[in-house]
């Protein structure tokens, strides 16, 4: 799930880069390939227009080990031409099946979209996750060769986490479940919801005490 500010693109990518790492996106295949969500979601939103978040790419894991088809599991954004940002509880546990990068579209299945191979994964040395208690959710991706961009492909920026104010109309984005019951989308979907106080997320347990982390939702059912 990306994050990026309304009022134009730019501030969009912005806060996509910075906020990536704070929301959860989608978690690891289960066995029977299901996506299962670690509360990742896009509630109540819309399908993005086509090259609205050029930044925003869709980690796909090979199914097994013969790599002849490789479903959608995270979301990541573009630091530049050979790394992307995404979460490290994507990667966790470790396995040996490989990755793919899949960019320039907004269906994870469409086939005129481009792949590069994830060459390494970085995740932060000190990412926990005990407790509900989630810290340094990063992983840093090296993509075997350099993506081109193009416009319909582009890095996103970066924005100072104290420079966000309560009350900002912020954008997310991603494939993450619209329907706690249903499949993931295939397209991506967006949605706005306003930064709020920290208080109104410990309100409902969800343990933000971190100041790298920010609060964002309407408490309508818009995003989570």
């Amino acid at each position: 799930m990306l994050i990026g500010g309304s009022s134009n693109s730019g501030r969009k990518r912005t806060l996509a880069l910075l906020l990536l790492s704070i929301v959860a996106l989608i978690s690891k295949l289960s066995t029977a390939q299901q996506l299962k969500v670690r509360d990742s979601k896009v509630s109540n939103g819309e399908k993005a227009s086509t090259n609205e978040f050029p930044f925003i790419v869709s980690l796909q894991q090979a199914d097994d080990i013969s790599a002849k088809s490789y479903s959608h599991t995270c979301g990541a954004s573009i630091i530049n031409s050979k790394y992307l940002l995404s979460a490290a509880h994507c990667f966790s546990p470790p396995d040996t099946l490989p990755w793919i990068a899949v960019y320039g579209g907004n269906s994870v299945s469409d086939v005129q979209r481009k792949y590069i191979k994830i060459k390494n994964i970085h995740v932060h040395p000190q990412y926990s996750d005990s407790n509900n208690n989630v810290v340094n959710d990063i992983a840093i991706l090296e993509l075997e060769s350099a993506m081109t961009l193009d416009g319909k492909t582009a890095k996103a920026a970066y924005l100072e986490i104290g420079s966000i104010p309560i009350g900002f109309s912020s954008i997310v984005a991603g494939w993450g479940t619209t329907v706690d019951t249903q499949p993931l989308p295939t397209d991506l979907m967006k949605v706005t919801v306003p930064v709020v106080d920290m208080s109104k997320c410990n309100a409902i347990n969800l343990d933000a005490s971190s100041p790298k982390q920010i609060c964002a939702g309407d408490g309508k059912g818009h995003d989570r």
